[in-house]
């Protein structure tokens, strides 16, 4: 719908006439639910029974602007005597909001990219459009980052390509994500699969790779499958300082986070879902601390840790000599703290605490309020049965 001007000019044999037609928009034009400018260009070649545009320029009110070029060929199937038109055409794609363009199309695109730039090849037939296909490529920005989507294929309603991401927000991606985790940055290399009815992340299939800037850190996902909106993946933590992805974390445990984990879980909650098994180690100024046997479910963990030459005073100057033992512990992933975890297990004390100036061996539990003391050993020294209870943990 709308309003063109058109130069016509026509050459050849009768029988064979040339048309040439250079045409321009003088009023708002709309082709299919997309509105254009004024100022639309095409210019047009009629041989025979070929079709050509060898030039497109149309700019869409929302923004952005579409140059491209392509042919129509009209040939009569055999035997029937009807029109089989043949269509080809190669679009570009500068700065077009896609969002605004999908809302024309009532479809919802659930992350918030930027302006869009691409090459798209279109073919098929005018008499069978929704058998068309199409290839093509872009690249948009999306959450501080870039995007680029390369290999694209459509066709019989479905899509696939190789989508690159560099630097982009994890916020952007999952918007429920702990606000921790949502300042990772994303580098990724997946081969997506979906179709147009839906392109939420819980509609689509991809494999391929990512790593995640955070915390100062950086965690691999290897061997990564997404599938019905669950996701499976190795990944590697390394590097990460704890207090940056884990608030409040004591100052005394303020460390550095490895670990390698088997993970899954859904792309519509990081957390409540998340399941995995792995062992990691937490790096101190002075010792560490190895965690083995790590379980995550439902939105819990557990783990066995293991202080390894851990220098007590480095949380209390009250404290003296180095921690040794094991102990199991168990909490909530949504925020791990000192009231939300339970642990039980035996400590040793190189050189006691407090007024206990000996080594010392404790049999303790500690239920998030009370820390119990089952046993307490050392030369001279044999208690059982003892609690204290911490109000301000």
């Amino acid at each position: 719908l709308g309003e063109i001007k058109a130069d016509l000019q026509v050459t050849g044999l009768l029988n064979q006439p040339q048309v040439s037609i250079d045409a321009i928009s003088t009023k708002q034009t709309r082709i299919d639910r997309i509105d254009f400018r004024p100022g639309s260009t095409a210019n047009i070649q009629v041989i025979g029974s070929d079709l050509s545009v060898t030039r497109f320029q149309a700019i869409p009110t929302v923004g952005g602007r579409l140059t491209g070029r392509g042919t129509i060929e009209f040939e009569e199937t055999r035997g029937q005597g009807e029109k089989n038109s043949k269509y080809l055409f190669d679009l570009q794609a500068n700065n077009v909001p896609a969002q605004a363009i999908a809302r024309l199309y009532q479809t919802t695109i659930p992350v918030e990219i930027g302006l869009v730039s691409g090459v798209a090849r279109f073919l098929g037939t005018l008499e069978n459009l929704d058998k068309s296909k199409a290839t093509g490529s872009a690249n948009f920005r999306l959450g501080g980052g870039t995007v680029r989507a390369s290999n694209f294929r459509y066709a019989n309603g479905q899509w696939q390509g190789i989508v690159q991401t560099s630097g982009v927000s994890v916020a952007s991606l999952n918007p429920s994500a702990p606000t921790q985790v949502g300042q990772g940055r994303v580098d990724s290399n997946l081969t997506v699969f979906g179709t147009l009815d839906s392109f939420k992340l819980d509609a689509m299939r991809a494999t391929g790779s990512a790593n995640i800037a955070i915390a100062n850190g950086l965690v691999k996902a290897r061997d990564l499958t997404l599938a019905n909106g669950r996701w499976v993946s190795n990944v590697q933590a390394q590097g990460l300082v704890l207090d940056r992805l884990v608030p409040n974390v004591p100052s005394g445990a303020k460390g550095i986070l490895n670990g390698t984990f088997n993970l899954a879980g859904r792309v519509d909650d990081v957390i409540d879902n998340l399941q995995g098994i792995g062992k990691g180690s937490l790096t101190l100024p002075k010792g560490a601390i190895a965690a083995e046997q790590i379980q995550l479910s439902q939105g819990k963990f557990q783990a066995s840790l293991t202080p390894q030459n851990l220098a007590l005073r480095q949380f209390s100057q009250e404290l003296r000599g180095e921690l040794a033992g094991k102990l199991d512990v168990f909490g909530t992933l949504e925020n791990p703290n000192l009231k939300t975890v339970q642990a039980s297990g035996e400590l040793r004390f190189s050189e006691g605490i407090h007024a206990i100036a000996k080594p010392l061996t404790t049999v303790i539990n500690w239920n998030g309020q009370r820390l119990g003391i089952e046993r307490a050993t050392a030369d001279g020294i044999n208690a059982v049965d003892g609690q204290i209870l911490l109000l301000n943990c």
